[in-house]
């Protein structure tokens, strides 16, 4: 069977970070952005979609710049944005509300008061719990690509990555119908999108929805955000 040292996965994941630094690099200097090889904070959520991090929304990012000390920056270098980056996957792109919100409900299905919480039942009442969906198909598929298939409980660092696995898989069919939509998302589109991604709401509380999103003409069309 073959196997790395600790030594040479180290150097494997230096030499990923030192590739994804220098895609960051490109990413800058292809003119979408600042001529000078930097970035705005508000250009900041599309150039991390990039890198895989749909769900980084303004409040998150602004959580995160106070955090490392990049707070009242207009704009970013390079490695700035690079540290944002990494800071991000540390916390799995939950701010501290969230990751409250998360220890919460796993607390609610940790029976025992052990740590841990069973798989798949609690798992999938946790999820529940936080108001998504959860078909236990796609709760399936997550534990299987983080290899927890066969284990029967999970800890918390583990729920928090299958949360964030779910909710990123959510964002991004978000995205691939939103794409459709450049104007934005018509809003007699939204119940029909809602469905499709497993929530049950009528016609009335999707309307109640987009007016608390701050929406209110009708009219107005609806972004990620």
């Amino acid at each position: 069977q073959l196997g790395v040292s600790l030594k040479e996965f180290l150097v494997l994941v230096r030499a990923c970070l030192t590739c994804e630094e220098k895609q960051l690099q490109a990413c800058l200097s292809t003119g979408n952005h600042n001529s000078f090889g930097m970035i705005s904070m508000a250009m900041l959520p599309h150039v991390l979609e990039d890198f895989g991090l749909a769900a980084a929304c303004p409040e998150l990012l602004d959580e995160v710049a106070e955090e490392i000390g990049l707070e009242q920056r207009g704009e970013l270098l390079v490695e700035e944005v690079h540290w944002v980056l990494l800071w991000l996957r540390r916390l799995h792109g939950f701010g501290k509300a969230d990751t409250a919100d998360a220890r919460t409900a796993f607390k609610e299905f940790d029976i025992a008061r052990e740590g841990i919480i069973g798989r798949p039942a609690g798992l999938t009442g946790a999820v529940r719990w936080l108001g998504y969906p959860a078909g236990a198909a796609q709760l399936r598929e997550i534990e299987e690509e983080l290899h927890l298939g066969r284990r029967q409980h999970i800890r918390f660092h583990e729920f928090l990555r299958c949360l964030a696995l779910y909710r990123d898989r959510e964002a991004w069919s978000l995205r691939k119908v939103l794409d459709q939509y450049p104007a934005g998302l018509p809003q007699q589109r939204l119940h029909a999108l809602l469905q499709s991604l497993g929530y049950s709401l009528d016609t009335e509380k999707t309307h109640k929805l987009i007016q608390q999103s701050g929406v209110c003409d009708p009219q107005e069309t609806l972004n990620i955000q």
